[in-house]
């Protein structure tokens, strides 16, 4: 069984369709066994004291003791658990998995129930809703992945830490974590964290899984290290591939700051092309400020009339968000009757800001290890499950996260504890996400001159998304 228990406190909030969906999750309550196929998670808050040790139970140490309830004042809601209101969830037709584990005596690979620790930011003990729920989103998809996990026989016990909560840095806390007998650490999502995190789980050999943070700096030959999102070159080696595929030298631009870190980018993109083609200088590149982009009349009008046909905007963090959308609405303004295409990072895909008139004017592509919601039909019965579960539509966060868990759960039901070896022989299509997980090393490498040895697991799967009609569409 996946045994939940939730003890968050309760929240404050006007949003009545968010609120729901926080009631359902974090009621104070545990969760329904009804609306939840018999999950039973369980949030533990973060100690805040350095010297406290975990309570044990008289009749089993290794049972935690539930913790007492803890009443926050609500001045406008009275929170409840709506979760019995609402049908169980069938997101698809489950069935038993007959995984050859279940018939191996090998018990140091093989149990009959697996540990799963999940650290998420949660932000638990704040009483106000959370103006960002992509964690929550998380978290509810998660539960909603682990529910189809049990209709099939997968049994996983799972246990989600708040890492935003308390007064201790993560480093403090980490022993702590690692006190019960893991089988699988998801999260921490800070960088810094997961740096701390895989050491620790390089040392006592538990797989962990970063499905948030792309770097080949994470970790060095740690062969429990799991990397969802493939790293920042490997998306650039993929976007000129299909550049170079589709047009000729000097017909497209590449679009930066102009600092250090940009300029590398630059010489990164022209030396992928030169190993690959052997054509140097393919790029034009163009260096543009902030400062620029509002203030200057025209920036792009000579650049456009050059012949140039695409531009690729190899800007990946949120941080440099505006700077994004400025040069798209600089572009779309200075093209005139142009044709020109756009090629961008996933940041352009999740984006919420950027114009919906620039996805047309502008035929932007973007380089994407998910599908774009190729499966209409599966995403489409997900979503109406997440509705009716939690009154709240879903955002890819929700969906990331219950193919995530769904891969995850299979191959370690099938493969056991050491089941991260084995997932390069599997090329798996979720409702979002494709995992095509392989060993990988980071170009400083120390053992890139051995051929047995890695620094990590990454997910190699990447495409070209193009978006046409109303749609994302697989393009390259």
């Amino acid at each position: 069984m996946i045994s939940v228990q939730n003890h968050l406190p309760l929240l404050n909030g006007s949003n009545f369709l968010i609120a729901v969906m926080i009631a359902t999750i974090f009621s104070s309550c545990a969760v329904s066994k009804k609306s939840t196929g018999d999950p039973n998670v369980q949030i533990i808050k973060a100690d805040t004291d350095k010297n406290s040790k975990p309570a044990e139970n008289k009749d089993n140490k290794n049972t935690p003791k539930t913790p007492e309830k803890r009443v926050v004042k609500t001045d406008t809601l009275k929170w409840k658990d709506v979760s019995p209101s609402y049908k169980p969830i069938q997101t698809g037709t489950a069935k038993k998995l007959d995984y050859y584990s279940k018939n191996n005596n090998n018990t140091q690979i093989f149990k009959d129930e697996y540990n799963i620790t999940v650290l998420l930011p949660l932000d638990s003990d704040q009483s106000n809703l959370p103006s960002d729920t992509r964690f929550l989103q998380f978290y509810a998809g998660m539960l909603m992945g682990l529910e189809v996990l049990e209709q099939e026989g997968i049994q996983l016990k799972t246990k989600v830490i708040d890492t935003n909560e308390g007064n201790l840095g993560f480093n403090d806390r980490v022993e702590a974590i690692l006190q019960n007998e893991t089988d699988l650490i998801i999260g921490p999502y800070e960088r810094e964290d997961i740096k701390i995190m895989a050491e620790k789980c390089k040392e006592a050999g538990i797989p962990i899984v970063s499905p948030w943070q792309t770097s080949t700096k994470i970790t060095s030959e740690n062969p429990y290290y799991i990397q969802i999102k493939p790293n920042l070159k490997d998306h650039f080696k993929k976007l000129a591939e299909s550049t170079v595929s589709q047009y000729k030298k000097g017909e497209v631009a590449i679009i930066v700051k102009n600092n250090k870190e940009s300029s590398s980018w630059v010489d990164h993109f022209q030396e992928s092309v030169v190993k690959f083609s052997g054509i140097e200088n393919f790029y034009i590149p163009v260096y543009v400020d902030q400062d620029t982009l509002r203030r200057g009349r025209s920036v792009f009008s000579k650049l456009l009339g050059s012949g140039l046909r695409a531009v690729i905007l190899p800007s990946y963090a949120y941080d440099d968000e505006d700077y994004v959308i400025a040069v798209l609405k600089r572009l779309s303004g200075e093209k005139g009757s142009r044709s020109i295409d756009v090629y961008g990072m996933p940041l352009m895909y999740e984006s919420d800001k950027i114009d919906f008139e620039y996805y047309h004017t502008l035929n932007i592509n973007v380089v994407m290890s998910e599908d774009g919601g190729q499966d209409i039909t599966g995403i489409s019965k997900f979503k109406k499950d997440y509705l009716q579960k939690y009154g709240e539509i879903p955002g890819d966060e929700a969906i990331r996260a219950f193919d995530l868990i769904y891969y995850l759960g299979r191959n370690l039901w099938k493969h056991g504890k050491t089941f991260q070896n084995f997932l390069w022989q599997e090329d798996e299509k979720y409702l979002l996400t494709r995992f095509n997980v392989m060993k990988s090393r980071a170009d400083d490498s120390k053992v890139i001159s051995d051929e047995d040895k890695f620094d990590y697991f990454e997910n190699k799967h990447l495409h070209i998304l193009n978006f046409k009609g109303n749609t994302w569409q697989i393009k390259y």
